[in-house]
């Protein structure tokens, strides 16, 4: 299956938003300004992951952890330490050509998950 450039940068461009709103949720105000830097950070390295899938010519997956941008050296450790202890997922749009709801998903230490929606709510599940 092909993916084209277009739906590519489209989803990228979901994704920066959603991390950005996220990023700014899940801070405490005195550390706004590196969360900017972080959230900056976090969203190239899903630029860049998405970039580096299409030059390959590989599909881009539904989502992608966090944990997968650390380990693939899109991100260092300390960029996402504002979310330690969460299992974080941003979804790209990419599932079979259908729109998902969820943009980022983080399920918390204490097995509850907090979702950031398409239409920019969050909703926090059970545990």
């Amino acid at each position: 299956m092909k993916t084209k450039p277009a739906f590519i940068l489209g989803a990228v461009i979901v994704a920066t938003l959603a991390i950005a709103l996220f990023f700014g949720l899940a801070i405490d105000r005195g550390e706004e300004a590196r969360s900017m830097q972080d959230s900056a950070r976090l969203v190239a390295a899903v630029q860049n992951y998405s970039r580096d899938r299409a030059t390959k010519r590989l599909p881009l997956p539904a989502s992608v952890s966090l944990r997968e941008l650390v380990t693939l050296g899109y991100l260092k450790t300390e960029d996402v330490r504002v979310f330690e202890g969460m299992a974080v997922s941003v979804f790209l749009g990419t599932n079979s050509g259908k729109e998902t709801e969820t943009l980022m998903r983080a399920r918390q230490p204490d097995g509850s998950v907090m979702e950031l929606l398409r239409d920019g709510s969050i909703q926090q599940g059970p545990r």
